[in-house]
């Protein structure tokens, strides 16, 4: 028989216990919609309703998929300046009211891509990313015990929901360690030693794909299912992608595909490969701007959407089996881009 004394303890500690898991609950929900999106301009006084459009749309979570901001407008070479650049830039976009209604209102997990990260096309040889880093870390309110902290580069992965309802969001870093073609337009190598992700950053990848997970979200400032079109694409180093399309095989993860960004317009590409079940990636861009029209692609599903965009992924955990849409909507919330897939169409 436990003591008086034993009991307060034992007692305390079911609180305590309690407490913990209500917390780690609260923190960690089951997933069922993600919203997402890139390339948002603060210089210029473009119209940033679509975030408020976004709310209305009740997200779970945020993808900031990278160019958040844009903070390369002009060619320095001294740290200082450079500091104070993407220092600016972040105090800008902090001063748009849908954006921080967003913020506010939803999660967000963020990467960057080469506009944020400080330097246009930019890769390892950036002389600033360390001071770049900084200051992602602190705009996008990164914890102290975040893993990235203690590690080059920004790329992270979170869990979310239980076993039987576990999303997993992978958000790669593909500036700190990427190997730069520097041909304009960008032409794919034959240099099998040029990397995208770096050693360290590919063995991580491995063991995360290891890990336990229904569905799986990998987020890729650069697109990774389109063909090489002149612009960044993994499509450049075709001895990468097939790196991750091995890694996904050897690991047997399943529920894997990707969402992406950068290019200022919108759409949906399939890759079937040998082995493996077919892999989506769901490219959203741009936010508050856009550019020239679609570049060529022979893996779009259906058409592309050339205006501003958001994306959105639905998992259907109440359907059996549970099926996956991706989802492209207008600044207005009209839906533009359908892909739905069954979550058993994403196994061996």
């Amino acid at each position: 028989m436990f003591r008086p004394s034993n009991r307060l303890f034992v007692i305390g500690l079911i609180i305590i216990i309690a407490i913990s898991c209500s917390k780690e609950t609260a923190e960690k929900p089951v997933l069922s919609k993600i919203a997402f999106g890139s390339c948002a301009n603060q210089w210029a006084n473009d119209d940033w309703g679509i975030f408020n459009t976004i709310v209305s749309k009740k997200p779970d979570i945020y993808l900031a998929l990278g160019d958040n901001m844009y903070s390369d407008v002009v060619e320095l070479a001294d740290l200082p300046t450079y500091s104070r650049l993407i220092e600016l830039g972040y105090s800008l976009l902090a001063t748009k009211e849908p954006f921080n209604k967003l913020r506010a209102a939803v999660p967000v997990l963020a990467t960057w891509d080469d506009h944020d990260y400080g330097y246009n096309n930019g890769g390892k040889e950036f002389p600033h990313k360390e001071t770049a880093k900084k200051l992602f870390m602190k705009f996008w309110k990164i914890p102290a015990d975040a893993p990235m902290r203690e590690r080059e580069g920004i790329y992270q992965s979170h869990y979310f929901g239980d076993g039987d309802h576990k999303v997993q969001i992978i958000l790669l870093d593909m500036r700190s360690f990427l190997d730069v073609i520097s041909s304009e337009p960008v032409t794919p190598t034959n240099d099998v030693s040029k990397s995208m992700l770096g050693d360290v950053q590919w063995q991580w990848l491995e063991g995360e794909l290891k890990q336990p997970a229904k569905v799986r979200i990998i987020a890729s400032s650069t697109q990774f299912c389109t063909q090489e079109n002149g612009w960044e694409t993994w499509a450049n180093y075709p001895h990468e992608m097939a790196r991750f399309f091995n890694l996904i095989q050897s690991t047997r993860a399943e529920g894997v595909f990707f969402v992406s960004g950068d290019v200022h317009y919108a759409e949906i590409s399939k890759r079937e490969v040998a082995g493996l079940y077919p892999i989506y990636d769901v490219t959203s861009s741009g936010l508050t701007h856009k550019e020239d029209g679609p570049r060529a692609n022979a893996y779009r599903v259906k058409d592309a959407f050339a205006d501003l965009n958001f994306g959105m992924i639905q998992i259907n955990w109440n359907e059996q089996p549970v099926t996956i849409s991706q989802e492209i909507y207008n600044k207005k919330g009209e839906l533009q881009l359908q892909n739905i897939v069954s979550l058993d169409d994403m196994k061996f």
